[in-house]
């Protein structure tokens, strides 16, 4: 949490006990940056340097925190044992200016110093914040992972669980919503003017490209997969039936509901997904019609799937199977 300091004004019942200022010791103002020159968001570490100060704050020059409109709001901000670690939002050169304070016991009297030195920061970043389908129909965003340098993965489910429904979800008119690192920074998909506003084919090749005011740019490719799913799932001949999850997109439940005295602790599932490559129980992996599962509690499946041989471009879902009575 970041701390500021005020001009404070005395109450007048403390002016009756002010003692000179000749008591007090004058501090030395001096401190080391750990960069004069920075990108936006980068940390930028401020060192007090000087000696026998009661209190160290500094005005790092960016906006609130200018010294020069100190009695127009600006404020400072303290340091910790010697230390302000800090990031600027916004391209520009600053003035930065320590403060090295020293008062008396109930602070009617202060001494102090300053130190300043400028800090250039420039807007080159072109990365991403974050990528996320916007929230229209889901109960939550649903964000793109980057996994590489330069490619999101959408991993998608096929439905979403609203108001007790399922409903299938179409990538080919979604709303994206974009925010890079630089809110001065510049955003176009697939060589256009993005819009928040725009529905796009995530089906088709969706590029994203960033240029920073340095006039910097890096281009994002996209991947998009979903999350797989049991076209099929059955036991003893009888079809289960399946719900997505109200909160995570890579979660559905199945429920199966079979004769009562039947022996659940030893069953064999009949079953099929055209997306799975590896379909596992606590590592193990299943196979339909021939592994035998206890399904005395309920059973998590693991399903994964990944494009080609790239298993680095890849997605995996939980399926909670359940057997019932009747």
């Amino acid at each position: 949490m970041k701390k500021f300091i005020y001009i404070l004004v005395l109450p007048i019942s403390f002016l009756f006990v002010s003692c000179d200022k000749d008591d007090l010791v004058e501090p030395v103002a001096s401190f080391t940056m750990s960069a004069t020159e920075a990108s936006i968001n980068e940390t930028v570490t401020f060192t007090y340097t000087g000696t026998s100060a009661e209190q160290v704050v500094v005005f790092t020059g960016d906006e609130g925190h200018d010294y020069a409109l100190k009695n127009k709001g600006n404020s400072g901000l303290v340091l910790n044992k010697g230390i302000l670690t800090y990031s600027y939002k916004k391209a520009g050169v600053y003035n930065v200016v320590l403060i090295a304070t020293n008062y008396n016991e109930r602070a009617e009297d202060m001494v102090y110093s300053i130190d300043s030195a400028q800090i250039v920061i420039n807007d080159d970043n072109v990365e991403l914040r974050s990528v996320s389908l916007r929230k229209d129909m889901y109960l939550k965003e649903l964000y793109a992972q980057m996994i590489n340098d330069n490619t999101l993965l959408f991993a998608v489910p096929y439905k979403v669980r609203v108001s007790n429904r399922d409903i299938a979800v179409s990538m080919n008119k979604q709303r994206v919503n974009i925010e890079p690192m630089s809110s001065s920074a510049v955003v176009e998909v697939n060589g256009g003017e993005y819009s928040e506003n725009t529905s796009y084919d995530l089906t088709q090749p969706f590029e994203i490209t960033v240029y920073s005011p340095s006039g910097d740019s890096k281009t994002y490719h996209s991947e998009v997969m979903h999350y797989p799913v049991f076209e099929s799932f059955s036991i003893a001949g009888v079809d289960g039936a399946v719900a997505y999850s109200d909160y995570y997109f890579d979660k559905t439940f199945i429920t199966v509901e079979l004769p009562a005295g039947t022996d659940v602790s030893q069953l064999t599932p009949l079953f099929s997904s055209a997306d799975a490559k590896q379909i596992s129980i606590d590592g193990q992996e299943q196979v339909s019609g021939e592994t035998v599962v206890d399904f005395t509690a309920p059973v998590v499946y693991t399903l994964t799937t990944w494009k080609d041989d790239d298993q680095s471009v890849s997605a995996e879902s939980t399926v909670e199977v359940s057997v019932t009575l009747l």
